[in-house]
């Protein structure tokens, strides 16, 4: 029983130096280095998610204020890249009584999601979205579809938003065919921010 594990023990101690030694070959580096390499990594990986996150941000709002200061069109769709809606859904509340008061709309759209606010409802027909989302997503779709937002600053001294009238959606699913749901939106006068 002794020899059986300790054939054991040889061969994860061979795997275990396998795995150091494929590292040290991968990073450049010998097997004294590979602890603060990693180390480096996870830290400069955390810091660099930081700052994307932040860049994401500074251009969604790069995005939602030139569709409110677009004189021409009205009412716009964004292709996401995002994984998931939250950046959206946490962010577009706070622009609600502006697209209301200039009419405006905006959607973006995922390969699992599509979210967006339009301060006039009229000018977006959801139905059809829901609808077709419905059609193509591989498993059940989640909607979430409001006519009232609000939105509360961090910083002290600004006014919440409580904005009524207008249309806040959200429409999960998967394997969304964006194709198809650009030219439904384009159907609906909705053009590309891209």
């Amino acid at each position: 029983m002794e020899y059986v594990a300790q054939e054991r023990a040889i061969e994860v101690l061979n795997h275990e130096a396998g795995i150091l030694d494929d590292l040290c070959e991968a990073w450049g580096v010998n097997q004294e280095q590979i602890k603060d390499t990693a180390l480096r990594f996870f830290h400069d990986s955390k810091r660099l998610k930081g700052e994307n996150e932040k860049q994401e941000k500074q251009i969604l709002d790069l995005q939602v204020k030139s569709a409110l200061r677009d004189g021409t069109n009205h009412n716009f769709f964004v292709r996401s890249e995002q994984d998931s809606p939250t950046l959206y859904v946490s962010y577009l509340p706070q622009f609600a009584e502006e697209f209301k008061t200039h009419g405006k709309g905006i959607v973006f759209l995922g390969s699992n999601f599509v979210v967006g606010l339009f301060g006039d409802p009229s000018k977006i027909q959801l139905a059809l979205i829901e609808e077709q989302c419905a059609a193509m997503s591989s498993k059940p779709i989640k909607k979430n579809i409001r006519d009232k937002v609000s939105f509360k600053f961090k910083e002290k001294g600004k006014k919440p938003i409580n904005a009524t009238g207008v249309a806040s959606f959200m429409i999960t699913g998967s394997d969304f065919d964006t194709g198809r749901l650009v030219e439904l939106l384009e159907n609906q006068q909705v053009v590309s921010l891209d």
